[in-house]
């Protein structure tokens, strides 16, 4: 919910990232608060609710940023929520049927 953008990079990586990056980079870029030079304030965020009927899932998330003369901050919350897993109603037919093999 913080993140911004994310890149994934394929190939070797090790010489920017190091030794672990062999096979390729996941390179995640989180949310940056605003920031002014000159004039007044500025304040700029965002809100998301989800819900998920399979794990009766709720997640609420908020982010405010503000900014002054130069300064800048932001704040971001998030509450969730799960219950238990539950299996679908339309089950995959194959999985119920007995299957025999002879030899």
């Amino acid at each position: 919910n913080s993140i911004a953008n994310s890149e994934v990079l394929f190939g070797p990586g090790s010489v920017i990232y190091g030794s672990d990056a062999i096979g390729g980079v996941m390179d995640f870029h989180t949310l940056s608060p605003l920031l002014r030079e000159e004039g007044g304030w500025q304040a700029r965020g965002g809100i998301l609710t989800r819900y998920a009927s399979a794990n009766e899932e709720n997640t609420a998330h908020a982010h405010l940023s503000l900014a002054g003369r130069r300064w800048g901050s932001l704040t971001s919350v998030t509450f969730s929520k799960y219950g238990d897993l539950r299996m679908g109603s339309r089950s995959h037919s194959g999985y119920r049927r007995p299957d025999y093999v002879e030899r």
